[in-house]
C-alpha cells in the first residue's frame, strides 16, 4: 500500500457532505470519520453555508447529493469554489436522468456516485479526488 503524503492524510482533510437523506448522511459521515477524516454535515445546501461560515473552515472537498432541497449540489459546488478554486467535488444521485446529469457539468471536473453506492467505492472516490 502507498504511503500517504501528509498533506493528503485523512487527518488533515476536511470534507463537507450534504445529504438530505438523515440515514444516509450519518452512515457517510461515521465511515468518513471512522477513516480520520474531519467531516462537516448538513441537510442542505442553505445549511451547508451556515456550517462553513460557522466552522470558519477551509473545505478540500465536497461530497453532495445533486438535487437538494433549496440551493442544489452544484450550486453550492460554484459557491464554495469562489471561495476555494482547489476544492474537489463529488455528487452523488440516485436519479439518472439526462437533466440531473446534465447538471454536473456546472461544475468543472467533478465526480459522479450513482445510489446506492457501497461503502468501499464511497472510499475509493474519496481518496481519488483528495490524491
Amino acid at each position: 500500500m502507498k504511503p500517504l503524503d501528509k498533506d493528503s492524510a485523512p487527518g488533515r482533510k476536511t470534507i463537507l457532505l450534504i445529504e438530505d437523506d438523515d440515514a444516509l448522511r450519518e452512515m457517510v459521515e461515521r465511515l468518513l470519520k471512522k477513516e480520520g477524516y474531519r467531516v462537516l454535515t448538513a441537510g442542505d445546501g442553505a445549511q451547508a453555508a451556515d456550517v462553513v461560515a460557522r466552522e470558519k473552515a477551509t473545505v478540500d472537498l465536497l461530497l453532495a447529493d445533486i438535487l437538494l432541497p433549496g440551493l442544489s449540489g452544484p450550486e453550492v459546488a460554484r459557491e464554495l469554489r469562489a471561495q476555494n478554486p482547489n476544492l474537489k467535488v463529488i455528487f452523488a444521485s440516485g436519479s439518472h436522468s439526462d437533466n440531473v446529469l446534465h447538471t454536473i457539468d456546472l461544475v468543472d471536473r467533478p465526480t459522479f456516485l450513482s445510489k446506492p453506492y457501497e461503502p468501499k467505492a464511497l472510499l475509493a472516490s474519496v481518496r481519488a479526488a483528495l490524491g
